[in-house]
């Protein structure tokens, strides 16, 4: 009767090791799907990062063309007594 309540309880363990042995190998599956969108989300994340600087470069150029315009226009009404037109705030 012990040996095969042994035999019993040694097909459990048997059956629970397998089961661990697969879930081990899922979790790693897992983990390396996370750690692959982490990468890819970091990459996403410097690329607008990138460009946002550009787009604020741009911008503060922009910015400083327009008051360049706008000071250039004050002096031409200066000169012949037009109004100047003013790039809208």
């Amino acid at each position: 009767m012990q040996g095969k309540a042994f035999g019993l309880v040694a097909e459990d363990v048997r059956k629970l090791a397998e089961r661990s042995t697969a879930a081990t190998k899922d979790i790693g599956a897992f983990i390396q799907t996370i750690v692959m969108s982490t990468s890819e989300a970091n990459h996403t994340i410097e690329e607008i990062r990138s460009v946002t600087e550009t787009l604020v470069a741009s911008a503060a150029a922009a910015g400083g063309d327009a008051a360049a315009l706008d000071a250039g226009r004050a002096r031409a009404d200066a000169d012949d007594g037009t109004p100047a037109l003013r790039w809208p705030r």
